[in-house]
């Protein structure tokens, strides 16, 4: 059975492999972050609510208006943990992180189903037109459906391994495999 599997076709493929690799790796290192802002706020909220009222007691206990150091400090723990709590609610790190940590996973998944088809041999695979615009919309609806990558530039791409940045070769595989598969008809 010919299902129309060649090198160029496993290069467009291997190039999809390598977006979403580095893609789930920026997608993971983002969620990481905002997992870390979220559990430090938190924390720090958690801490600096009680102290305030802590200096509330004090201050009560000296019943004297020539503690306005307690006073103050009071105050501006209390309005400290007020602003950091609305930082956390209007933040939505905990869904940012979230959101992130699913788009890695779908980039994994399209990784894990690319590793399977070109583990068999060529004549057990899907047909090659087939698997491709499939793999083509599942990539782009991940893509489409997947909170912003910040600082990656279209013409640019980010090698993991080194964390370098790599110019994009000038013609897309995909665009390669369309023109010589249309020159063939």
């Amino acid at each position: 059975m010919d299902n129309n599997w060649n090198e160029l076709v496993e290069e467009v493929i291997l190039d999809i492999q390598k977006r979403s690799s580095s893609n789930s790796h920026l997608h993971l290192k983002l969620a990481n972050g905002y997992l870390f802002k979220y559990n430090f706020l938190t924390m720090l909220g958690i801490i600096i609510g009680p102290m305030s009222a802590a200096i509330a007691s004090l201050n009560e206990q000296q019943c004297s208006y020539e503690y306005k150091f307690l006073h103050m400090c009071m105050i501006i723990l209390s309005m400290s943990s007020g602003i950091i709590m609305s930082v956390i609610k209007f933040g939505k790190y905990d869904e940012k992180c979230n959101k992130n940590k699913l788009a890695a996973t779908n980039y994994i998944t399209i990784e894990h189903n690319i590793r399977q088809q070109l583990m068999l041999q060529k004549e057990d695979r899907l047909n090659s037109n087939t698997y491709l615009e499939w793999l083509q919309q599942k990539f782009d609806n991940i893509f489409s459906n997947s909170p912003l990558l910040p600082h990656v530039k279209d013409d640019t791409e980010i090698d993991v391994k080194n964390e370098e940045t790599i110019v994009k070769p000038e013609i897309d595989k995909m665009l390669q495999y369309e023109f010589e598969r249309l020159q063939k008809k």
